[in-house]
């Protein structure tokens, strides 16, 4: 084929494609649909939607969106037609109605990378194994006797690193203390040496590539994420040409498959193994050939469980336990940073979150050494208001995909089949009806009464069946943190950098902070 001739073809494929979509959206816009704005062709209000901003705001999609249709609106993302709702009610419907009424809406490249047996995309027994899972191994008698305990310590070797009136980045601290805790807990890889300090880098690349956007160029996120995490099928030489929109009644080929992009494929071959899964495969060999050890030889942590008592196959068990780990590490990781944001600009959250974990110091009889136990951790009140609820109501930056299973009728509008569902979680928390002054960080809202009737409404964990099993391990880590940080450390807030959407909540800068230690009596 002539090079000249390639532009043309792509040029009529584009038009008849744009054609078809909008002749299709438009029958579609007329059959009960919430009012809204389908934006530019091809590419819809993507671009709006991906802007980044901070977590604490709603952002120029929400707003103008909001502002001229209401709370439920249509648009098209990403080349479908989709349904977002920042309306309480709705959200709480979606989420508990999950797989009788709605499944999960996660792109096919974010699919293809965690693989169609992941948690977030497992659905019936296999999703509710998986979640038993994690629950009963993550349960409050082991986050109490196993994982506080390691916590504790990981947390201390770290904070005491740190040099007085230093520069330190707030987010780098914290992924090293969430993914150590990981690394130890389902590996049994000990925390800073530099077999699990490269294998956090590589999950590092593995998230970036994660929610970038899915081009397979040599150099790209997507493609080095591919090649450190994910076993697939690749060409010598796919060249990205433009995103693909279709209706039903456009025919593609079976190289192109609905809501992806065309692509010219070439001599295809097989991914080597990736970096995270030889780790954990060579682990599970150490594991084999420990058999008939004596029991206090071997790992108590999540690998050996699954090893032993689960049917999985080894690459299952590779799944899960990568799947895990990024989750945990991408969550966990990102809030912590956001704690020391809002409390670095709230002094007397500050002051009095410090005390109430003096007090529980000076509680103990003497002798005592200090560390929280878990009486002291069911007991910190204010600590709960200001770590978990209104930072993450601040700071979750939320938005869940769901795909209607099947026609559904709401408030007089009809969620077609098949359509894809934008759960805002994040827009219900800065709802100013259910918040006063919603974009202000007040942790105090949520001891009296009508902060405690809003829980009803907040999700930063999900909720329903795909509620996150891995909440209060997550609760537990950042508490931890933050408890060894106020107890040693004043800091600064030395540069602008505020937790932004783009499109999970993120620093650009690695929030920089200055810190200064205390001498507490």
């Amino acid at each position: 084929m002539s090079p000249a001739i390639l532009p043309v073809i792509i040029l009529i494929i584009t038009v008849l494609i744009v054609a078809q979509s909008f002749r299709s959206l438009r029958k579609r816009r007329s059959s009960g649909l919430p009012p809204g704005d389908m934006g530019w062709p091809i590419i819809g209000q993507s671009i709006s939607f991906l802007k980044p901003h901070a977590s604490y705001k709603l952002g120029s999609f929400m707003e103008h969106n909001i502002s001229r249709f209401g709370k439920i609106f249509t648009t098209s993302l990403f080349g479908n037609l989709a349904v977002v709702s920042a309306d309480a009610e709705l959200n709480h419907l979606i989420l508990q109605n999950d797989t009788k009424l709605f499944g999960h809406g996660w792109p096919q490249h974010v699919v293809k990378m965690i693989g169609e047996t992941a948690t977030p995309v497992a659905q019936g027994d296999a999703h509710r194994f998986q979640r038993s899972i994690f629950l009963n191994f993550f349960c409050s008698r082991r986050l109490e006797s196993w994982i506080l305990p390691d916590a504790e310590q990981i947390a201390t070797i770290l904070i005491s690193s740190w040099e007085n009136n230093s520069v330190i980045r707030a987010k780098d601290e914290s992924m090293k203390f969430t993914f150590n805790i990981m690394a130890k807990k389902t590996l049994s890889m000990a925390p800073g040496v530099p077999e699990t300090e490269k294998l956090r880098t590589e999950f590092e690349t593995f998230l970036a590539g994660l929610f970038s956007l899915p081009l397979r160029l040599p150099g790209s996120a997507y493609w080095k994420a591919l090649r450190v995490g994910t076993e697939y099928e690749y060409s010598d030489s796919q060249f990205l040409l433009l995103p693909i929109i279709y209706s039903k009644d456009v025919s593609l080929s079976h190289e192109t498959q609905a809501g992806s992009n065309l692509i010219i494929h070439t001599k295809t071959r097989k991914a080597s193994k990736t970096i995270i899964s030889n780790t954990i495969k060579k682990k599970m060999e150490e594991r084999v050939q420990k058999k008939g050890v004596s029991n206090a030889e071997l790992e108590d942590d999540l690998l050996g469980w699954l090893l032993d008592s689960s049917s999985y196959s080894w690459e299952q068990i590779i799944d899960l336990l990568r799947n895990l780990i990024a989750s945990a590490y991408l969550t966990t990781s990102r809030v912590i940073p956001i704690v020391i944001y809002f409390l670095g600009r709230c002094p007397r959250a500050l002051e009095q979150l410090r005390e109430e974990h003096l007090r529980s110091i000076r509680s103990k009889s003497k002798g005592g050494d200090g560390k929280l136990t878990w009486e002291d951790y069911k007991h910190l009140k204010f600590t709960q208001c200001v770590v978990i609820n209104e930072t993450l109501r601040l700071g979750s930056g939320s938005i869940l995909p769901k795909k209607a299973c099947i026609d559904i009728q709401y408030k007089g509008y009809v969620i077609p089949r098949g359509c894809t569902v934008m759960a805002n979680i994040s827009a219900v928390h800065l709802d100013p009806s259910l918040y006063e002054d919603p974009e202000s960080f007040n942790p105090w809202r949520w001891l009296d009464a009508s902060g405690k009737a809003k829980l009803k409404h907040f999700m930063p964990f999900g909720g329903g069946m795909r509620q996150c099993p891995g909440a209060e391990l997550a609760k537990l880590e950042i508490i931890v943190f933050i408890r060894h940080l106020i107890l040693n450390y004043n800091w600064e807030l030395i540069s602008p950098d505020c937790p932004i959407t783009a499109p999970h909540v993120d620093f650009l800068k690695g929030l920089p902070v200055k810190v200064q230690a205390l001498l507490l009596e």
